[in-house]
C-alpha cells in the first residue's frame, strides 16, 4: 500500500507565512518553490537541498528553517530617543550655534572676540542644564573645526567642576528650559555684542535673518545629513521654524537669559552704548543731526537706566525701545509735527531749520514698503505669486536663493528649481540699494537746508520751539507726518505702532515729573 500525500511529503517549520494573513508556519519544497500548507508560495527563498554524500560522522536530516530575504526584514530606525536623542540635539545646537557666529564674523565683520562670548555663554548654559555632550566617534560630523567642538565640551567640563567646588549661587529665575531654542541663539549673540558694547541692536539682527545674512531659517540644514537623520522630529520643528519670530519675542529671553548669567555665574552686562545707537536711530529716520544732540540731552536729563536688567518688568523698561522714544520726543519739541508755527529765538537753535516735511514723508513712506517686503517673503502664497511684478519676484527669487538653496546634497532639488530662474547679483542688488539710499539722504540734505526758519529778535511770539507740546494717547489722533514718523520708528525698532507710542508717553510724563520738580516754590 503506498504512502499517502501527506506522509510521502516533508515538513518544514519556520516563520509565519503572512500572505493573505495566512498564519501557517509549516512548509514544504516542491521543485524549488517553498509553498506553505495552504498552498502559499513564498517568492524569493532559496532552497538548498541537503546532499546525499555526508562524510562520516556529519549528522543527516539536519533541519533548515526558512529565511527571509534581506530586504523583506524591518529596517532599525535610525532616530535617537530619549538621553541620546537630547544630547544629539544639543551638538546640532552647537554645531548651529558655531556657523552662525562664524557668518557675523566673516560676512558682517563683527570682531573675532564675539564667537569666544558666545561659546563661553554656550558653556555657562550646558552647566545650567547640566548636560554632558557625549563623545561618539562612530557618529559623523561635516565640520572642518573638531578641535573646537572638543575645546567646548572641555571648557564646560572645567567649569562645571569649578563650580561644584566653589561657592554655587542660586538661579533667580526659573523660566529659562533647560532645553534651549533656537531663538536663545540670537539672545546670546546679542548679549555678547553688548558686552563688547558694539552699535547693533535687536531689530539689527532681526534685519538680518529677514535679508538671510544671519542664518536662522532653515537652521536645520546646517546640520551635517549623518545626524540630521537620527534626529527626533520634535527636535526638528525647533530647528526649522516656519516663520520668523518678532523682536518681542527675542527681548522676552533678554532679561532673564542676562539675571541667569548674573546670579548663577557672576557675569555682569553693561549698560547700553547709547551714543552710536542713538544716532543710528537719527541717521535711520533721515532726521536732522541736530535731533541728536537735543535727544543726548533729554537722555541725560531724565538719567535713564540703559541696563538690559531692569528691577520691573515693563514695557518702558526695554533701553532700546526708550532710546527711539527719546528721538520722537526730541523731534516734537524741536518742530512740533504739527499745524501750528512756532519760531527760533536764534538761527543757531535747532529748530532754525525746518525739513520739508513732504519730501521726508515719501522717502521715508519708501523706506517702510522697502522694510515691510523684507518681511512679507516667509508669507508669500501661490496666490501672492500670481499679482507680483518683474522688481517683486527678483526679490523674491533672491530671496529663495539666499535661504533655501543650501550646500547639502539633501538639498539639490531646491536648487535645480532656482536654476530655472534668472538669480539677480546679490552684490549689485546690494550696490544699487546702497546708491539709492546715498541718493535719498542728499535729497533730504537739500531740502534741509532749503527752508530756513528766521529768528524773530524782540518780537513778541506766544509759540516757540518747545511750547504747545502736542499729547497724543491713540494713534488714531496722530497728525499724518507724526503718524508717519511714528511708523518708521516703530519699524526700526522693531515694535508695533501701539507699543512705540506707550513708550513715547512714558517718556513725556518722565518730562513732566523733571520738570514739575525744577519749580520754583
Amino acid at each position: 500500500m503506498s504512502l499517502s500525500q501527506s506522509q510521502r511529503t516533508r515538513w518544514i517549520r519556520g516563520d509565519r507565512c503572512g500572505v493573505d494573513n495566512c498564519k501557517s508556519t509549516r512548509y514544504r519544497n516542491e521543485d524549488g518553490q517553498t509553498i506553505c500548507s495552504n498552498g502559499h508560495h513564498r517568492e524569493g527563498d532559496i532552497h538548498i537541498a541537503e546532499d546525499e554524500d555526508h562524510a562520516p560522522g556529519e549528522a543527516r536530516g539536519k533541519r533548515r528553517k526558512v529565511q527571509r530575504r534581506l530586504d523583506e526584514r524591518p529596517i532599525k530606525s535610525k532616530v535617537l530617543y530619549g538621553l541620546e536623542g537630547k544630547a544629539l540635539y544639543f551638538e546640532s545646537f552647537q554645531i548651529i550655534l558655531t556657523k552662525q557666529t562664524k557668518a557675523l564674523v566673516s560676512d558682517l565683520g563683527l570682531p573675532a572676540e564675539l564667537e569666544m562670548l558666545v561659546r563661553d555663554m554656550w558653556v555657562l548654559y550646558l552647566t545650567y542644564a547640566d548636560v554632558k555632550l557625549p563623545e561618539d566617534e562612530h557618529m559623523e560630523r561635516d565640520m572642518n573645526d573638531d578641535s573646537e567642538e572638543v575645546l567646548w565640551q572641555q571648557e564646560r567640563t572645567q567649569h562645571s567642576q569649578t563650580n561644584d567646588d566653589g561657592d554655587q549661587r542660586t538661579v533667580s529665575d526659573s523660566r529659562i528650559p533647560r532645553t534651549p531654542s533656537l531663538v536663545f541663539s540670537v539672545v546670546w549673540t546679542y548679549l555678547a555684542i553688548l558686552l563688547l558694547r558694539l552699535p547693533i541692536t535687536i531689530s539689527d539682527l532681526h534685519g538680518w535673518i529677514l535679508d538671510g545674512r544671519y542664518p536662522y531659517m532653515r537652521a536645520i540644514q546646517m546640520i551635517p545629513s549623518s545626524m540630521r537623520e537620527r534626529l527626533h522630529v520634535m527636535y526638528w520643528s525647533d530647528l526649522d521654524p516656519p516663520t520668523t519670530p518678532r523682536c518681542a519675542t527675542f527681548h522676552h529671553w533678554i532679561e532673564p537669559m542676562a539675571k541667569l548669567f548674573e546670579c548663577s555665574f557672576g557675569l555682569r552686562f553693561p549698560a547700553i552704548n547709547l551714543p552710536p545707537i542713538l544716532l543710528s536711530y537719527v541717521r535711520d529716520l533721515l532726521l536732522p543731526l541736530e535731533i541728536y544732540t537735543a535727544a543726548r540731552k533729554l537722555a541725560s536729563l531724565l538719567a535713564l537706566d540703559m541696563h538690559v536688567v531692569a528691577t520691573q518688568r515693563d514695557k518702558s523698561k526695554i533701553p532700546h525701545h526708550n532710546i527711539m522714544a527719546l528721538v520722537l520726543v526730541a523731534t516734537k519739541l524741536c518742530f512740533g509735527l504739527d499745524d501750528l508755527s512756532r519760531s527760533p529765538s536764534a538761527d543757531d537753535e535747532p529748530a532754525a531749520y525746518q525739513p520739508d516735511w513732504i519730501l521726508w514723508q515719501r522717502n521715508i513712506n519708501a523706506r517702510n514698503e522697502d522694510v515691510q517686503s523684507h518681511d512679507i517673503q516667509t508669507k508669500i502664497n501661490e496666490v501672492d505669486v500670481l499679482g507680483m511684478g518683474e522688481t517683486e519676484i527678483d526679490h523674491y527669487i533672491e530671496w529663495c536663493a539666499q535661504n533655501w538653496s543650501l550646500p547639502d546634497s539633501a538639498n539639490e532639488v531646491g536648487q535645480q528649481v532656482l536654476d530655472c530662474f534668472y538669480q539677480p547679483q546679490a552684490e549689485a542688488a546690494s550696490r544699487v540699494s546702497q546708491i539709492a539710499h546715498h541718493s535719498t539722504i542728499l535729497n533730504l540734505l537739500k531740502a534741509l537746508n532749503s527752508r530756513p526758519v528766521h529768528a524773530q529778535r524782540g518780537v513778541s511770539v506766544s509759540r516757540r520751539p518747545g511750547a504747545h507740546y502736542p499729547i497724543y494717547n491713540s494713534d488714531a489722533d496722530l497728525p499724518r507726518v507724526t503718524a508717519a514718523l511714528l511708523e518708521a520708528a516703530a519699524r526700526r525698532a522693531g515694535v508695533t505702532t501701539s507699543e512705540m507710542l506707550y513708550s513715547v508717553r512714558w517718556i513725556e510724563r518722565k518730562c513732566h515729573q523733571v520738570a514739575v520738580k525744577q519749580l520754583p516754590g
